[in-house]
């Protein structure tokens, strides 16, 4: 049964006027099927925007849920350089995903500040330590962090590096009396390596330190046994260079022929001694001794003066 469109009373089926105000079926028909189509295309766009919301929210937690996911499994990976890689972009990457205000980021930024000096990743702590701004913490971190890069310089022998990194930091005590452990360590090693003239060159830098008043009298010997010591007849020579010695005769009466012989030699009670051999400076002379022949003495001839790098 439709109601009038005038005067709004029902009007029996199968009327072809209103009974109360004359109004033709037609119209009313026509204004009814109006009705119905303004009220399904109403429905329709209805139901398309919760749907569209929907797919939206669905999408965004799906996305969420495959980066928490991600992120989780690199995590989780027993893949040591995945987690090294991604420790230092972890922050980053998260902060990208679930953005914050900037409290919050500041916060997150610290814990993964804090988070990467724990790991290990100094270089990429003091990053985001200095991102975060000055202040006596963040300096301190930094500080720490520096000196944490200066002792793995120096675990892996790279002086040199460590000693860069810890000229920056000398005003704090605890830098400073670790500068002077590596400056020492570098004196070492160089002495060490043969490098004498240069580990001699580096111990007189080292002040008050009781430990290199030895190192520098067996540097000093090393040089002076560094060079070609020669024989009086000039059939012999013997050569120093580093540890390494090397005694060179020269045989044959018409066509000259030589006879090497090679020494590794070590330095003992002021005395360099390696297969067999001891060699001794007295007077200003190279005294050899060999344990099946007779002392033999040596003028020094040349230096080698280029040990330095």
């Amino acid at each position: 049964m439709l109601n009038c469109i005038q005067c709004r009373q029902p009007v029996a089926d199968g009327s072809r006027y209103c009974s109360f105000c004359g109004t033709r079926i037609e119209e009313l028909e026509e204004a009814a099927e109006e009705e119905t189509s303004y009220g399904d295309i109403q429905s329709a766009s209805a139901n398309a925007g919760q749907l569209s919301i929907g797919v939206s929210l669905f999408l965004l937690v799906t996305v969420l849920a495959v980066a928490v996911s991600w992120i989780q499994d690199y995590t989780a990976s027993k893949d040591t350089k995945i987690l090294e890689v991604f420790g230092k972009y972890r922050a980053a990457i998260e902060m990208r995903l679930f953005p914050e205000g900037e409290t919050e980021q500041m916060e997150r930024k610290y814990a993964a500040a804090t988070q990467q000096m724990e790991e290990g990743n100094y270089v990429e702590a003091i990053r985001l330590y200095e991102e975060l701004g000055a202040s006596s913490e963040n300096e301190q971190q930094i500080y720490r962090a520096k000196l944490n890069i200066s002792k793995n310089y120096l675990a892996s022998n790279e002086y040199t590096k460590a000693i860069s990194i810890l000229k920056e930091l000398q005003d704090h005590k605890e830098a400073a009396e670790f500068l002077k452990e590596v400056n020492f360590a570098y004196c070492v090693a160089q002495y060490e390596a043969g490098k004498f003239r240069h580990a001699k060159l580096l111990l007189t830098r080292i002040d008050d330190d009781k430990r290199t008043e030895e190192y520098l009298e067996n540097a000093q010997l090393m040089i002076d046994f560094s060079g070609v010591w020669e024989s009086k007849d000039q059939k012999v020579q013997v050569m120093f260079y580093g540890w390494n010695g090397r005694i060179v005769t020269e045989t044959g009466l018409r066509t000259p022929k030589y006879n090497y012989i090679y020494v590794k030699a070590a330095l003992k009670d002021g005395r360099l001694v390696g297969d067999d051999y001891t060699f001794e400076i007295k007077n200003k002379e190279l005294i050899v001794k060999h344990a099946s022949s007779k002392a033999q003495k040596y003028k020094k001839i040349a230096d080698y003066a280029y040990d330095m790098m």
